[in-house]
């Protein structure tokens, strides 16, 4: 990796997707008219450096080498407090 690997990133399944769009749709029109919901689990947020440990340790021989924090590096910590109500 380029960067140190300390921004975070929000991961989502697909299943989770899935579920999120028909319970909106299921849900009353004046609940979700208009509203932004970002889709995803406070848990499930993890530094690039996790991730990368993750799937170097799933697969074998795979090595994973860390750049240096450089500037302007993107880090997407949010929140999923709004879709749980």
């Amino acid at each position: 990796m380029t960067s140190d690997g300390t921004p975070w990133r929000p991961l989502v399944h697909g299943m989770d997707i899935c579920r999120a769009i028909i319970a909106v749709l299921e849900a009353p029109c004046d609940s979700v008219h208009n509203q932004i919901l970002t889709v995803g689990d406070n848990v499930t947020q993890l530094p690039v450096r996790e991730i990368a440990e993750f799937v170097a340790e799933t697969f074998p021989g795979c090595q994973v080498t860390f750049g240096f924090c450089q500037r302007g590096q993107s880090s997407y910590r949010v929140s999923f407090d709004k879709i749980r109500k």
